[in-house]
């Protein structure tokens, strides 16, 4: 719009006082390149208003002076020329840019893609066993008796049957609606990956033992009231819970959470076992 202002005023002041039509280079090179990476009507619609003064300033000068008129026709011509030539070489540098911000954007893009490829499991949505590690140092680093972390493993009973049974994919839409369960609870102080196959881990910060329990004990009754399309079969997952007080080795306290989950399991499955975090 300032440009426009300015082409506007030029033009006005050039046909008031028959001033040469050279006196366009600037205002005209000033519009199309101050345009170049604004609007394209509005860069348009300056150059169509610098064609304009153009003319009505060659016509004002040829009527004062008929004689050089041939002189003043030339200059409009090549000033019209110019102008085109200026709206047209802005115009493809402007694609040109616009290709390149593409270009960033789309890379941006990919990499963020990336990045989550890395920090995700791809088939339950949520992290991946290096997140999980990552974020289990930086919990376990916040251990005290007034911040306990809540280390659950999770693990679907009679999963290998499931496959064997009803086939990979199907095994896959468990492991999803197992995923899309345990994704909503993700959050600052909650971090939950998959270990591996079908376990799963949840790290609870600032979750004592019994809070732990009765989150987990929800995250049971869902998963294993989920139905099915291939099967009638209920399926379910059992859990092993350690509550640590202290900083001490994630590894440790993971350990004793497996211990826990496998005595779930030996007392019949579909069930969680927790307990306090032994040195």
């Amino acid at each position: 719009l300032i440009a426009s202002g300015l082409v506007f005023f030029a033009g006005s002041i050039a046909m008031v006082n028959g001033a040469y039509i050279e006196t366009w280079i600037a205002p005209s090179t000033a519009a199309v390149f101050t345009a170049l990476f604004r609007d394209k009507k509005l860069q348009k619609y300056i150059f169509v208003e610098n064609f304009v003064f153009i003319i009505l300033s060659a016509v004002i000068m040829i009527i004062r002076h008929p004689y050089q008129a041939t002189n003043y026709l030339g200059h409009m011509m090549t000033m019209s020329a110019v102008s085109a030539v200026m709206l047209l070489i802005s115009d493809l540098i402007r694609r040109h840019y616009d290709l390149l911000t593409e270009d960033s954007e789309s890379s941006l893009e990919k990499q963020q893609e990336m990045e989550n490829d890395l920090s995700h499991d791809l088939l339950t949505g949520v992290y991946s066993r290096k997140k999980l590690m990552e974020n289990a140092a930086h919990h376990m680093g916040h251990a005290r008796l007034n911040n306990p972390i809540t280390v659950v493993m999770v693990d679907i009973d009679k999963f290998k049957s499931v496959n064997d049974t009803y086939g990979h994919d199907n095994g896959d839409v468990v492991l999803r609606r197992l995923g899309e369960i345990l994704v909503s609870v993700i959050a600052p102080k909650v971090t939950v990956g998959r270990f591996g196959g079908e376990e799963f881990v949840l790290i609870y910060e600032g979750i004592g033992r019994k809070d732990a329990e009765n989150r987990v004990e929800d995250l049971r009754s869902r998963f294993s009231s989920q139905q099915y399309d291939f099967t009638d079969r209920r399926i379910t997952f059992s859990a092993g819970l350690i509550t640590a007080y202290d900083k001490v080795d994630f590894d440790l306290v993971l350990k004793q959470a497996d211990d826990a989950l496998y005595q779930s399991k030996e007392n019949g499955r579909d069930r969680i076992t927790s307990g306090d975090y032994q040195s």
